[in-house]
């Protein structure tokens, strides 16, 4: 996804965007394609859109850019688990520029907006907007959610509003849980690792590797991500670790409630469907991979799609297993392919992340 350094909103779509009202039909004027660098640069906004035959006139919108404070707290700053903010080598507050989705959720009589940010530590704000008569929007104020309680916040890439005005992000490319096992120095590690311990006030410059080990789980991150907000602008916060750990782009719900789709931004991935076992409720359910089977080769190819049952779980199931401290050794065997390129019996091959090998699960 593109990083946005600012946070700009259409007024006008604010019934479309947050799924207080469908619209059956949707379609914006032409706009001319840039054709030069300094064109890719610049905002280009349709002048008007058509929402069910009717048009209307829309603008470009700055609602809050990174840094900007609003209320007692200035948007896109990190913090730590504690709620701190985390400040850079020189001193300056932590301020992200990469606003990667925001969600526009009427509840009650107020509007608020949720933004999260593709960094690490990864930082998610609610901002309470007010609506002038015109459709402009102002915000009144912002702070950082607390995700403390499930470990922090890692890369939250795209994101949707659920038909229950909820937002649902999701934690892009998690951590190798491999390479975190069996490091014996920070050097084994990917940079994201280092980022990620100022969450857990831990100093990588200092600390031992052990100390960084102690606070940091890799499993428990890579999940669709839900935050729902009450009238009184109380945030609740919850993990879908039943929708399974993927390098997650999107997650999107369905209709019906209870079908949502996952994209995965990983390599040699695949594409996910997650049934719930309730409408308007993630916690729980069955998930499943898509199946490609090629039918033709000409033009752009087709195929018949299947999905392939991975199981059932529930969010507490999974939750209880991060708790023991769950580690790749625990799930999974390994295996070399043989001279004939195959695995042994008993195990599958697989390229993901551009790793060929024989997985075996325990």
């Amino acid at each position: 996804m593109s990083k946005l350094r600012v946070l700009l909103l259409t007024a006008t779509m604010l019934s479309v965007t947050s799924g207080a009202v469908l619209a059956g039909e949707i379609a914006f004027s032409a706009i001319n394609a840039p054709v030069d660098d300094a064109a890719k640069r610049q905002i280009n906004v349709s002048p008007a859109v058509k929402i069910d035959g009717a048009e209307h006139a829309i603008k470009w919108n700055t609602i809050a850019r990174s840094g900007q404070k609003a209320g007692d707290h200035q948007f896109g700053v990190a913090v730590d688990a504690a709620g701190n903010r985390l400040f850079n080598a020189d001193g300056t507050p932590a301020i992200s520029d990469s606003a990667d989705f925001t969600s526009l959720l009427p509840v009650g009589k107020k509007l608020f907006s949720i933004t999260h940010f593709e960094s690490l530590p990864a930082t998610m704000y609610l901002s309470e907007l007010s609506q002038a008569a015109d459709g402009t929007l102002t915000p009144i104020s912002t702070r950082p959610i607390d995700f403390s309680a499930v470990g922090g916040l890692w890369l939250p890439c795209a994101g949707s509003v659920t038909a229950w005005n909820t937002h649902l992000g999701s934690e892009e490319y998690p951590a190798d849980a491999r390479a975190l096992e069996n490091a014996d120095s920070y050097a084994d590690l990917d940079k994201e690792a280092f980022d990620m311990a100022k969450y857990f006030g831990v100093n990588p410059e200092i600390a031992p590797l052990a100390a960084f080990k102690a606070v940091f789980q890799p499993y428990k991150y890579g999940f669709p991500v839900e935050v729902g907000v009450n009238e009184a602008g109380e945030t609740s916060v919850a993990k879908h670790y039943a929708m399974g750990r993927v390098a997650v782009e999107l997650a999107l719900v369905m209709p019906d409630k209870k079908t949502a789709f996952i994209s995965d931004d990983g390599t040699n991935t695949g594409l996910y469907r997650f049934v719930a076992d309730k409408e308007g409720d993630l916690s729980a359910g069955t998930l499943q991979a898509a199946k490609w089977t090629q039918t033709s080769g000409e033009g752009a190819g087709a195929a018949d799609l299947s999905w392939v049952d991975l199981g059932h779980a529930t969010d507490a199931e999974v939750a209880a297993a991060l708790k023991l401290g769950v580690n790749f050794s625990d799930l999974f065997d390994v295996a070399k392919f043989d001279k004939d390129d195959k695995c042994p019996e008993g195990f599958m091959s697989s390229n993901a992340e551009g790793r060929s090998e024989c997985l075996r699960v325990k």
